[in-house]
């Protein structure tokens, strides 16, 4: 027996229900950990521990795993209770561009006594930092395969860095060090060269010192929103966000939104034209393609896009949709708090010719300015 989840049931309605059902399925049919079955999951192992009964003060949301959903972070800075959170710490993430109701996001981040940002791109989330600390890119440090294509023989592969980092920059590692040491949290040379030495000598010594140097103790759409959109599609070229330069996408360059054909012919639109979706929470101008494998009332948007990219002008532009000003926060699972990325209620409309002609201005701007 093999079981796929992907986010499709795990961001739709139900989504922790569809979970448990999962996991029961594998139970009852025997196939729980047996040979020829899927690998167990690494959350079957207590990385982070439980948090059973533990509840986030300022929101009422439950803590799994020790953890909570992005999807209540507004709510977590700007509901007013006393133990509202007021300073974060963001690394590697855009949470301006990629969590739920972004303008709710850029409200709340707004509202903070501090905020700190380690990232390698000038994302959204950085624009709007109180302080960024600039990491190296991964051609500029030590780092090691994380996914491997081999299981069940695993490989652990650690890679050199290949050019110099930038100046201003330091691997994140570096960062955290220099972090912690200033906190008083990590003990300086003089303490740690102790473990140098038994790492020297041999793995296993090293271990053992190690050990010891630690602390002894030790939802349904409305009728005026008629469609259900995806909004976060994995297409064949996107995995998370896309940092890249617009120019090397070959296909579907400005994120295209997936309709059928007799939605879209209802609409009075065709095939590549510059549409208006709007949800509960925001709007946004995409263009459209035909896709008849997808079912009527339902459309898609890809995930990875609407980031900025400068022109040749200095001048910040928009590629592709800015999923998240359509999402909203409050739209997600009630026991786990997983948002219905893939269950966000919208509708559609035509736009004015100025303002297809706008968009259609900006989308052959930023690919002939990445071009040249």
């Amino acid at each position: 027996m093999v079981v796929r989840v992907e986010l499709g049931i795990q961001q739709g309605v139900n989504s922790t229900l569809n979970s448990y059902l999962e996991k029961l399925l594998i139970m009852l049919t025997g196939s729980f950990g047996r040979k020829g079955t899927n690998q167990l999951h690494s959350w079957l192992q207590p990385l982070w521990g439980n948090s059973p009964g533990q509840k986030f003060s300022a929101t009422g949301d439950e803590v799994i795993a020790g953890l909570l959903s992005s999807n209540i972070f507004p709510d977590a800075l700007l509901g007013g209770h006393p133990d509202r959170l007021r300073g974060v710490w963001i690394d590697s993430s855009n949470p301006a561009n990629t969590a739920s109701n972004t303008k709710a996001v850029e409200r709340a981040l707004r509202s903070l006594d501090l905020w700190v940002v380690v990232d390698v791109a000038m994302t959204e989330t950085v624009r709007l930092a109180y302080y960024v600390l600039p990491a190296s890119s991964q051609y500029e440090k030590t780092e090691f395969t994380l996914f491997n294509f081999e299981f069940p023989t695993n490989y652990f592969h650690v890679r050199a860095g290949v050019l110099p980092p930038l100046e201003g920059t330091l691997p994140e590692p570096e960062i955290y060090t220099r972090l912690a040491r200033a906190l008083g949290l990590l003990p300086g040379d003089n303490v740690l060269a102790p473990l140098r030495e038994a790492a020297r000598r041999s793995r296993v010594e090293f271990a053992a010192a190690f050990r010891a140097s630690l602390d002894p103790a030790a939802a349904g759409a409305p009728k005026e929103f008629p469609f259900m959109l995806a909004a976060g599609q994995r297409r064949m070229f996107n995995a998370n966000q896309i940092s890249r330069d617009p120019a090397w996408r070959r296909d579907d360059p400005d994120g295209a939104l997936l309709i059928n054909s007799a939605d879209l012919d209802a609409l009075g639109a065709s095939d590549g034209d510059w549409i208006a979706i709007e949800s509960t929470v925001g709007r946004l101008i995409v263009r459209c393609k035909i896709d008849d494998s997808m079912r009527n009332g339902q459309l898609a948007l890809p995930h990875g896009y609407g980031q900025s990219y400068p022109a040749p002008d200095g001048e910040c532009l928009t590629n592709g949709p800015r999923i998240n000003l359509l999402t909203e926060s409050g739209n997600r699972d009630p026991i786990a708090g997983t948002p219905y990325h893939k269950h966000v209620a919208a509708r559609l409309s035509l736009v004015s010719a100025h303002e297809a002609a706008a968009y259609q201005m900006q989308s052959e701007r930023i690919h002939a300015s990445a071009a040249g």
